[in-house]
């Protein structure tokens, strides 16, 4: 008889471990989506602020400036975030620097909303 109520304890326990290790680990990934969700939201409105002007609100690039603005293009999408990052920084006539104008996180979450335009078909 004891070890039968231990035995349904020990279920018991073992369940409510799994189901805790289950709840913890759908909060983790829950905050880790939330938090990219985040940067990508904060990326969108930084673009429509600073860069929409000339890479249209869609990324496709204003008709008077070259190409380049388009940032659906599979050249800018093939290169790595730092490598966006530091462009942004940087910047390239008529793209000017937003170094010390956006910080570095700032920075990064235009490159995370840049990345959505990836998925997008337009060329």
């Amino acid at each position: 008889m004891t070890l039968t109520c231990f035995s349904n304890s020990v279920r018991r326990l073992a369940l409510a471990a799994l189901l805790f290790s289950m709840a913890a680990s759908a909060w983790a990934w829950n905050k880790t989506a939330t938090h990219a969700g985040a940067a990508v939201s904060a990326g969108r409105d930084l673009f429509m602020a600073k860069c929409a002007v000339c890479h249209k609100n869609d990324g496709t690039g204003q008709s008077y400036l070259p190409a380049k603005a388009n940032l659906h293009r599979p050249a800018v999408q093939k290169k790595t975030d730092a490598q966006l990052a530091d462009f942004i920084k940087k910047g390239f006539p008529p793209m000017p620097a937003w170094n010390g104008v956006l910080s570095d996180a700032q920075i990064h979450s235009v490159v995370r909303f840049i990345r959505t335009f990836k998925t997008q078909a337009k060329r």
